[in-house]
């Protein structure tokens, strides 16, 4: 069973840890948002991969943040299937209840359109509830290596345990992260990985039920 969301302690935590090293996350932050940018999302995964990995070594070290990790590519593949994966559900799901009605209320009738509000609101939802599904999908591979399909099966595998809980700290981590300012995704990276340390023993638990070959 999945253990309580402290959502409160994980947000002070996170900023106790970061606090001391505001500036370096800072760089941090806008290089993460130029390069994703520059990169139209391509290196997102990787970026966000190595700023939780920059969170746990300033939370257990004391380590600054090393500007040049960041563009660190070791796994690429995994961790590129690891942040991709996850949203393409949501992709498809955005495209049939939103995309489709769209083009039928210009092709068709223009009150389909109100069935893509609808749809919109649909996508939202679901996209909050996958979110808390998946919300640990990536703090496994950061600190177990994890390939991203056993991350996957393990986070839902957990998350479903607690699903109201898990969907507020998706809420909060997508609302810091989408701030598009540079000291938010540094925060939210901070946030995710202390809440990945409160679970890490039932993520465990569920990642030997899931993928035994994967804990060893």
């Amino acid at each position: 069973m999945a253990a309580p969301i402290r959502l409160g302690d994980y947000v002070k935590e996170a900023w106790e840890t970061i606090k001391p090293r505001w500036v370096a996350f800072i760089l941090a932050g806008l290089l993460l948002m130029f390069a994703s940018q520059c990169s139209f999302g391509l290196l997102a995964p990787i970026l966000l991969h190595n700023l939780i990995a920059m969170s746990r070594d300033a939370r257990r070290e004391g380590k600054l943040p090393d500007l040049g990790a960041l563009f660190n590519f070791d796994n690429f593949l995994n961790i590129f299937l690891a942040g991709v994966v996850p949203i393409l559900p949501i992709i498809l799901l955005s495209c049939l209840c939103t995309g489709v009605p769209q083009v039928l209320a210009s092709v068709v009738h223009p009150t389909f359109f109100w069935l893509s509000l609808l749809g919109g609101v649909v996508v939202m939802a679901a996209s909050l509830v996958w979110g808390g599904l998946m919300i640990w999908t990536m703090p496994l591979v950061v600190d177990k290596g994890m390939p991203w399909m056993a991350a996957i099966k393990t986070s839902m595998s957990y998350a479903r345990g607690a699903i109201p809980g898990h969907l507020l700290l998706a809420l909060v981590y997508g609302i810091l992260f989408a701030c598009c300012l540079p000291l938010t995704a540094p925060i939210a990276a901070g946030v995710l990985w202390v809440a990945y340390e409160d679970h890490a023993a039932g993520l465990a638990e569920a990642a030997t039920a899931v993928e035994p070959d994967t804990t060893s």
